[in-house]
């Protein structure tokens, strides 16, 4: 049997949760008033640097995330888990002092 169903049902199953839940009527004016826009738009940078191993993008929007709700710094050790693993501790400090210039910027 073919495993590839696996990630095509739980992309249709996010595809559907966002329809349904954040397209709705009563959520349309709540995010077109930009209350959380930005920050989704952060995340998805955040995601797209590390789906392409763009550490330079993965810096960037982590420090714009963070900049917008101080609740993400959640992140903080998690991609700098991930950059040491993949860059060695110079690469882990340069990387997180990229987040952190454009946090305080």
């Amino acid at each position: 049997m073919d495993r590839n169903y696996l990630p095509r049902f739980f992309f249709l199953a996010a595809a559907v949760n966002f329809a349904l839940l954040q397209l709705s009527p009563e959520l349309i004016g709540f995010h077109a008033i930009g209350h959380t826009f930005l920050l989704w738009l952060w995340l998805a940078l955040i995601c797209l640097g590390l789906a392409k191993k763009q550490d330079l993008l993965t810096a960037f929007g982590l420090g714009l995330a963070i900049a917008s709700r101080q609740t993400f710094i959640v992140f903080i050790p998690i991609l700098m888990c991930y950059w040491y693993r993949n860059l060695g501790l110079r690469g882990m400090l340069k990387y997180s002092a990229l987040a952190a210039g454009v946090f305080f910027y």
